[in-house]
């Protein structure tokens, strides 16, 4: 469950998950926002997606939350 005076979104959720900072390859979690996932100028489409992937298991696991996705994906990884 989320606990109480966490808003219920992304951001806060990712947050709250400890994630702020969080990299895979060239992606990491912005440490200013959680809902932001910013490249250092060598992230592949696969680290993206494999940190989102990650934020989204992290705070299924630890909230019971489902985020979802607002972007449109185009060719493979």
């Amino acid at each position: 469950m989320v606990p109480d005076g966490i808003p219920w979104s992304a951001g806060a959720l990712v947050d709250r998950a400890g994630l702020k900072g969080a990299a895979i390859g060239g992606a990491r979690v912005s440490p200013a926002h959680g809902n932001f996932i910013v490249n250092d100028g060598a992230a592949t489409a696969r680290d993206i997606r494999a940190l989102i992937e990650r934020c989204r298991a992290d705070v299924r696991q630890r909230f019971g939350v489902d985020l979802r996705e607002e972007i449109v994906y185009l060719g493979d990884h």
